[in-house]
């Protein structure tokens, strides 16, 4: 009987440890989001470019005294009561396509 009982335990035993997985590790974690949110927060007197990868937000008047290029598709958001003032030297180039407009909020 207890030879019987042995190899039932045994039996069990190895059942058990062959139904064992190996853990697997936790996947790495994502990697942090690049933000897309340029803050300008200081006027230009460099010629420019905005490109459509990122939005343009203005917290405040931002003068413009050079050529400022902006790439169809780019979002610019305006806080409330700030503006964009072009100075004498300044230009705007904002040229959207139909189904890469720019959007000026």
């Amino acid at each position: 009987m207890k030879t019987k009982n042995l190899i039932y335990l045994s039996i069990v035993l190895i059942v058990g440890l062959a139904s064992c997985e190996k853990d697997d590790p936790a996947p790495p974690a994502p990697p942090a989001p690049q933000s897309n949110v340029v803050i300008v927060d200081y006027n230009i007197f460099n010629p420019a470019i905005w490109y459509s990868d990122s939005i343009y937000l203005i917290p405040n008047t931002v003068k413009i005294d050079a050529s400022l290029t902006i790439q169809p598709g780019t979002i610019i958001k305006l806080q409330a009561d700030a503006g964009i003032e072009v100075w004498g030297n300044g230009t705007i180039n904002a040229i959207g396509l139909q189904d890469s407009v720019i959007i000026f909020t």
